[in-house]
């Protein structure tokens, strides 16, 4: 009886230990929010956003739900004022307000993204502690000058290498040349397709497995050449399941906890050393010089062997590093992390384009002139179709389009850590080497950053799709009342790519692939969306907040055939 009462007493005294232990924290950091959003100085620290959890602060509330997180502390605290978050050991802020977004996108030579960007590449795609002070170490800047004070061997510069070898091949000629083998290489796939025929309606369970299928095996030949597929024959299952872990990856998720995740990653980690070795026993990945041929089949791109022969250049990147070099760039190809993941992105984008098409009839017969106009062989069965897709980016409604799905279906959280000093925002000073983080969601549906003419003055919320939101009068039209796209007046609010100088370089791919492919598909097939009303469109899921689009929620079974005049050979 002694030893049962002396047990219920000591859990009664822990509990009650527990629970005063949780109030202090609360209140003393209740204590010191309210000091600083008091203090009239014209320079102090940022307010802390109370927790009750010691060390751990907001770390739970943040990984079980970060969209509601950030946008709950964006819109409790106002604009403009950076809140300080407490995730375990890493301490941050969080930002919103479009001035302030502004000048940290501006402030390029006291502001990085490379803290966080090294972060990424560990959690992310894996790269081995042993590879990590590459990425940690170089502070030289992009340019082809080093910064000032610095002192990084030029082999050492993966930054600038990075962005040098982005602007050779995601611009001009190189950019024009990509594009097309991707339009080309999609276009064929569903030429020579046996599936679906015009003769009756083929069904499946859901569109946006089907579709991002088809453009993501077309992206992975177009840049990553013939082979990388083929030696991997369970790789587009495995991507996709380690796309869908990123979201837990990217928060640093112990292993133990979430082994299937890490298991996923390991898979594609693996795919991409296999084709490694294949390519580099089959061409020589140190001729990619620009008087070489810029795509064979077993690199693909020139771009590929331009980074292996960098990277086996420093000395630092071994196998696995080089791997997840690769891995890193599949996803910005295919899904930039650190600005709106160019590639997974512009398929799941892509994806979302299509969807707001054919939840509109009549955004459809709008949209359906504009795209032929960029179709340019006759609709025979010898040959796949052909786009110019010059004429297609010139359109002010395609263009609206891709905007409005960016702004609408674009949730990341785009990250600046001051790496010089401590940095003022407005009457605020952010220490250095601590995150400051904003949402593109809330920039894109902030009201006053947006303004009356972008919301047909309150009759198009910024919450719902809108096809004409970027297109304003074209006040040098001699003829009739036309239309232009416009981003004017935006920055700081239309931020899916980022800003400044290190502003996502797969921008331009992204545009034309999701644009590209879009045309693509409406020039070969009809659609149609099952079991939903006219006009609904499906909800995002927002697990993947914080890393990119947001693919839609839940299945959407569809039919599909081939339009008449495009028949199979």
């Amino acid at each position: 009886m002694l030893l049962e009462s002396v047990m219920h007493h000591w859990a009664a005294w822990s509990a009650g230990g527990v629970a005063a232990l949780l109030l202090m924290t609360f209140l003393a950091t209740s204590l010191q929010s309210m000091r600083a959003m008091r203090d009239s100085s014209a320079l102090c620290s940022p307010p802390i956003h109370p927790y009750w959890i010691p060390f751990l602060g907001h770390t739970v509330e943040f990984v079980r739900d970060t969209g509601g997180f950030v946008d709950r502390i964006s819109h409790r605290y106002g604009k403009n004022i950076p809140i300080h978050v407490v995730l375990g050991p890493v301490r941050g802020y969080i930002l919103s307000g479009t001035e302030s977004i502004s000048a940290l996108l501006r402030a390029t030579r006291s502001v990085s993204p490379k803290p966080f960007m090294a972060l990424v590449m560990q959690n992310m795609f894996g790269t081995p502690d042993r590879a990590m002070p590459l990425y940690l170490n170089d502070d030289s800047g992009t340019g082809p000058t080093p910064i000032s004070g610095t002192n990084v061997r030029p082999e050492l510069r993966i930054y600038h290498h990075q962005h040098l070898q982005a602007h050779r091949f995601l611009t001009g000629e190189a950019l024009r040349r990509l594009t097309e083998r991707f339009m080309e290489t999609l276009s064929g796939d569903l030429h020579t397709d046996t599936t679906i025929g015009a003769d009756q309606w083929v069904e499946g369970p859901d569109f946006f497995v089907f579709w991002k299928n088809c453009i993501f095996r077309a992206a992975v030949k177009a840049l990553f050449g013939s082979h990388l597929l083929s030696l991997n024959p369970s790789f587009e299952v495995d991507f996709w399941e380690y796309v869908d872990a990123t979201p837990t990856l990217a928060k640093g998720v112990p292993k133990w906890l979430v082994p299937k995740a890490y298991a996923a990653r390991d898979r594609v980690i693996a795919a991409i050393k296999r084709w490694h070795r294949f390519a580099a026993a089959h061409s020589d990945y140190r001729e990619n010089g620009s008087d070489k041929p810029d795509w064979d089949e077993y690199w693909g791109s020139s771009w590929l062997k331009s980074r292996q022969q960098f990277g086996r250049d420093t000395g630092i990147l071994d196998d696995d590093a080089l791997a997840s070099e690769d891995l890193a760039l599949m996803i910005d190809y295919l899904t930039d992390p650190f600005s709106a993941r160019a590639n997974a992105n512009a398929i799941l984008a892509a994806v979302w384009f299509l969807l707001h098409i054919h939840s509109d009839a009549d955004l459809d017969r709008r949209l359906q002139p504009e795209l032929e106009r960029g179709l340019r062989l006759p609709r025979s069965s010898d040959s796949p179709l052909q786009f110019d897709l010059a004429t297609l980016m010139e359109s002010p409604l395609i263009q609206s389009i891709y905007a409005e799905v960016l702004r609408l279906r674009v949730a990341l959280v785009i990250n600046r850590t001051p790496v010089r000093s401590d940095f003022r925002l407005g009457r605020w000073t952010v220490p250095r080497d601590r995150f400051i983080v904003f949402s593109t969601q809330v920039a894109a549906q902030d009201p006053q950053a947006w303004g009356p003419e972008r919301t047909q003055h309150g009759t198009r919320p910024l919450d719902q799709f809108w096809a004409d939101r970027f297109l304003t009068p074209d006040e040098k039209a001699k003829e009739g009342q036309k239309r232009q796209f416009s981003l004017d007046g935006l920055s700081g609010a239309w931020i899916p790519y980022g800003g400044g100088s290190f502003m996502c370089p797969g921008r331009h791919f992204a545009k034309q692939e999701m644009i590209g492919s879009v045309a693509v598909f409406q020039a070969y097939f009809e659609l149609e969306l099952r079991d939903r009303e006219p006009g609904h469109v499906p909800e995002p899921d927002e697990h993947f907040y914080g890393v990119g689009v947001m693919p839609p929620k839940g299945e959407i079974p569809f039919r599909i055939r081939r339009r008449r005049g495009v028949i199979r050979t």
